[in-house]
């Protein structure tokens, strides 16, 4: 059952299974899963930062567990952190009108589980 848990939370719900562009594909998920919260929850920058905080643990534990079933350092299908590093900059680029995909493409980065050294090449500039 936890295997079960982990792949969904790690495809993010099937994000993590389509044919091409997986992590775009998990970026817009979080982009069609944010927007609504900041146009009709009145969700401000600061709460898609709590939103990113407490939904890393369990994206880390996700992405551990299907990376330790698949036996793959870093798999694919794995898109649950574009998904959590998306929601962290979602909430600067849902601001009164603008939009930016700068965000959403940078900031997963910082939440690489495998990679720690990525975090120095994040492209900080489109925040």
């Amino acid at each position: 059952m936890k295997d079960k848990i982990a792949f969904a939370i790690g495809a993010w719900f099937g994000c993590g299974y389509m044919p091409a562009a997986r992590g775009t594909w998990g970026a817009l998920c979080a982009l069609l899963l944010g927007w609504p919260l900041a146009r009709f929850a009145g969700f401000l920058p600061w709460h898609f930062g709590v939103l990113a905080l407490l939904f890393t643990p369990p994206a880390i534990w996700a992405a551990t567990r299907v990376a330790e079933r698949v036996g793959r350092k870093d798999p694919n299908l794995v898109v649950v952190d574009e998904v959590a590093g998306s929601m962290a900059g979602v909430g600067r680029r849902f601001g009164p009108i603008s939009i930016s995909l700068c965000g959403p493409s940078a900031s997963p980065r910082l939440y690489r589980t495998r990679n720690p050294e990525s975090v120095l090449n994040t492209g900080l500039t489109c925040f």
